[in-house]
């Protein structure tokens, strides 16, 4: 297959997915499973335009970055899923129930596992990968021999508290632009230790479901560093941010380009504390 049919080729796979995630959306699930969104309402039809080209690069993206995963078929499979259905739909169904008065909890999670899980499948139909039998617990073994116990104990430590003092850096220098949102009731406002609380529960089950892909990843750092940036903002503040219809267009924005630099900050961060060279490791350097 030539350069032009390859690259058409992902194209047409990735639009498949974008479709889909459409065609799930048009469908009324909240009637079907008995439950009123109240308040949030129902998202406009011109919302589900962006939607398809942000899903269909989604899927464009866990296809490459699932064959740059040294893991079987099964294993990358529960890669991908559980690091979508975490960041995409745990966080912010957990998120949105806390900062937001009538939100959908229980409609948002069955409807956000059922969206992954589709979304996982059609991925790894569309795109196959070769499932070449390898030893899953010898390289956890050898990535976290590779360093003392303390050494790994301060590492994650730096890394947890890490997120929570970026996003606070961040908070502070939008919210003069931002403030008179929260102060007109658009959330309801958290103390500081609830803010602390939330924010390192988000940075646990981030690095949780990070961590698969710096200790299976067979590529280069830097390829690592790009997929995950890209995979995070996408997720989240394009997403997150993008598609809260109900949120003031300018507050979407700067809360957007926050959570944008924040997922390359700590994108970065995880590869350079984290990410051992799995080649020196196999070959005992």
């Amino acid at each position: 297959m030539n350069s032009n049919k390859f690259v058409l080729n992902n194209i047409f796979k990735a639009s498949l997915v974008g479709l889909l995630v459409v065609i799930v959306n048009l469908i009324p699930l909240e009637k079907i499973l008995g439950i009123t969104l109240g308040d949030l309402g129902v998202m406009p039809t011109i919302y589900f335009i962006p939607m398809f080209f942000v899903y269909s690069l989604i899927a464009l993206v866990f296809s490459k970055m699932k064959n740059n995963l040294n893991l079987e078929k099964k294993g990358a499979f529960v890669v991908i899923f559980s690091f979508l259905f975490v960041i995409n739909v745990l966080l912010t169904s957990v998120e949105g129930n806390f900062y937001l008065s009538n939100f959908p909890f229980t409609f948002t999670l069955i409807y956000g596992f059922i969206l992954a899980l589709l979304i996982t499948l059609s991925i790894f139909y569309l795109w196959k990968q070769d499932d070449n039998p390898v030893n899953v617990k010898e390289q956890i073994r050898l990535y976290f021999s590779s360093r003392s116990i303390f050494s790994w104990i301060w590492k994650s430590i730096v890394v947890l508290f890490l997120f929570y003092v970026f996003i606070m850096i961040l908070g502070a220098i939008t919210f003069p632009l931002t403030g008179h949102y929260l102060e007109n009731g658009l959330f309801k406002m958290p103390t500081m230790l609830e803010f602390f609380t939330i924010t390192m529960l988000r940075s646990v089950f981030y690095l949780l479901v990070t961590l698969p892909f710096i200790i299976f990843w067979k590529s280069s750092k830097k390829s690592l560093f790009l997929y995950l940036s890209l995979i995070n903002i996408l997720i989240y503040p394009v997403l997150g941010d993008g598609f809260a219809y109900f949120w003031p267009a300018m507050y979407r924005l700067i809360d957007g380009i926050v959570l944008a630099t924040h997922a390359i900050l700590m994108s970065w961060l995880y590869i350079t504390i984290l990410k051992k060279d799995t080649r020196k490791l196999q070959l005992g350097k």
